[in-house]
Formats: C-alpha cells, sequence, structure tokens
C-alpha cells in the first residue's frame, strides 16, 4: 500500500498496519492517530490508541487521560510528571479526548 503525493508525485510505502484502514486519522502528512476501543483499560475488551509514525513506520502507544488512574479520587502526582515529559500530546478529533505518548 501506498501514499500518493498529489503535488509532487512521491509514493511512499505505508507501514502494513490493520488499524490503518479501518482506523486511522491523519494528524499531518507523517503522524496517523490508530484509534482504539472506546472503554477503559480494566474491561478485557480494551485496546489503546496509538500515533502511527508514517515516515519510521513506528507506532506510539497513547495514554488516554480519560483512563488515567487517580490516587485518592485526584489526580496523580506522578502523572503529571510523565505529561510534563511527554514529546508530544493529541486531542481526539470527534471525542476531545487528551492523549500523549511518551517518544524516546
Amino acid at each position: 500500500m501506498y501514499l500518493l503525493d498529489l503535488r509532487t508525485g512521491e509514493k511512499r510505502r505505508i507501514p502494513d498496519d490493520p488499524l490503518f484502514l479501518d482506523k486511522g486519522v491523519f494528524l499531518s502528512s507523517d503522524l496517523v492517530w490508530l484509534e482504539g476501543s472506546l472503554v477503559g483499560p480494566y474491561n478485557p475488551d480494551y485496546h489503546p490508541h496509538y500515533v502511527l509514525d508514517l515516515k519510521e513506520g513506528k507506532r506510539y502507544e497513547l495514554l488516554d487521560l480519560t483512563w488515567v488512574p487517580l490516587k485518592d479520587g485526584e489526580f496523580d502526582v506522578q502523572n503529571y510528571s510523565s505529561f510534563q515529559s511527554a514529546e508530544r500530546i493529541y486531542i481526539h478529533h470527534g471525542r476531545n479526548s487528551l492523549s500523549f505518548a511518551l517518544i524516546a
């Protein structure tokens, strides 16, 4: 499968990822949001969200802040430090949920 740049005519091979065709939403020409499940991580049907980097062919798992565990009913400070160190932060286009990726 290829991605065709209509301006330059360049064909770029797309990584073979099963979520790309059914659950892919372009964030940019190089990044695609791969939609996970709408249930939380404590559900056996849970699948995380990912960002697929088309240039490198890598998937980065996203942490959906909707499901971040709370400590005594409040946001855990450890989660805040992870959030601060995130290289990229994404807001889902349709659900207004906030997710972030720790990209090494």
